[in-house]
């Protein structure tokens, strides 16, 4: 026996190769059939995983969007609200300047009269009186009133308030003093 770790190999060179090629690619292929299934199962790990990616990141973008819609919505909403106290802001101020003014017009109101409506007309910044009387006369000492009080510029009634009919209904329009926009 040889000590030397070297084996005496009488075949030819050539046999010699091919045998080593057919171990080494058994060798191989034994390691490839038992990688087959990890490899398999990696692939399809990866496959699931990308597949997962994808779907939340579809998800995440039609969220984006919805989200995008719903700040876009808001805002909008938000400036109609603003609008819309700025409109309530401006006839706040124009209502109000008139408060005082109609607690005086209820108290010389005759009692032969009842009012059903009062309200400002924006456009010209009157005092817009309905109502209905019992006694024509009472119209008359109405307007007369009305002409008295001090804050007054003008008052103009409609000649129905003094017609001969059957539906006892009068309107006045109150101008106030010191206002330009009244003329």
């Amino acid at each position: 026996m040889i000590e030397s770790g070297h084996e005496i190999n009488l075949m030819p060179r050539e046999v010699i190769k091919d045998r080593l090629r057919r171990l080494y690619l058994m060798r191989i292929k034994r390691m490839l059939s038992r990688l087959y299934p990890l490899l398999l199962l990696l692939l399809a790990t990866e496959l699931i995983i990308y597949f997962l990616l994808v779907s939340v990141r579809d998800d995440l973008t039609s969220f984006e969007a919805k989200r995008l819609s719903d700040n876009q919505s808001m805002i909008e909403s938000v400036e109609q609200i603003n609008e819309s106290l700025l409109e309530i802001e401006k006839k706040s101020l124009v209502y109000s300047t008139w408060t005082p003014q109609v607690q005086e017009v209820l108290r010389v109101l005759p009692s032969e009269m009842k009012i059903s409506t009062i309200g400002v007309v924006e456009k010209d910044n009157s005092l817009l009186i309905e109502g209905e009387f019992y006694v024509r006369s009472a119209v008359v000492e109405f307007q007369k009133e009305l002409r008295a009080l001090s804050w007054v510029k003008k008052v103009e009634s409609p000649l129905q308030n003094f017609a001969l009919n059957s539906e006892a209904e009068f309107s006045f329009s109150v101008y106030k003093n010191g206002l330009e926009d009244n003329d």
